[in-house]
């Protein structure tokens, strides 16, 4: 299953599972549970494509899906047997027709470095001088700190950037030394 998934787009899986054709009675269900957050938790049935799998929701049923982060389970059942296949982490992304204007999509990590920066540049406005990183606040933590906390944050963005770039490549080159 993808890592990703928008709301209101068209949602098409096709699944094998050698050992458990659907042509033999195995029904597919994937149960999406949010992470965090106030969305209610749902689940969708395959139907049988010979001995595949194909799970379906259209536009109009995503479009009503909350954005947010999802542990995604996938099982097989067939007479009362009962079979986990994978259970994985999906996000599903907001629907872009009905964001509001101003939406920003940026991640914690991103806010609190573009905060850190605009201090250090003397270009914080009034709002991100008051800026909190944990306990403290950005007016209050000396100019040595800050830098700290800029290198800490820029650190935790590229290791962001690297895990979603790594999402979305095939694979990763590993380097060993005997």
């Amino acid at each position: 299953m993808q890592s990703q998934i928008v709301a209101g787009d068209s949602f098409n899986l096709l699944d094998t599972f050698a050992d458990y054709p659907a042509s033999e009675g195995w029904v597919l269900k994937t149960r999406f549970v949010p992470r965090l957050s106030t969305a209610v938790a749902f689940t969708l049935i395959a139907t049988a494509e010979g001995a595949n799998y194909r799970t379906t929701a259209e536009a109009n049923t995503t479009a009503n899906w909350t954005a947010g982060v999802y542990t995604v389970t996938q099982w097989l059942e067939k007479s009362g047997d009962r079979i986990t296949l994978t259970t994985g982490v999906v996000t599903i992304l907001p629907n872009s027709e009905t964001l509001p204007a101003g939406y920003d999509d940026r991640s914690h990590v991103e806010k609190t470095l573009a905060a850190i920066e605009a201090m250090l540049e003397g270009k914080a406005t009034k709002d991100v001088q008051q800026y909190t990183i944990g306990d403290r606040q950005l007016q209050h933590i000396p100019l040595s700190e800050l830098l700290v906390w800029r290198d800490k944050y820029k650190f935790q963005l590229a290791s962001e950037n690297s895990a979603n770039s790594a999402s979305k490549k095939l694979g990763r080159k590993i380097y060993m030394r005997f």
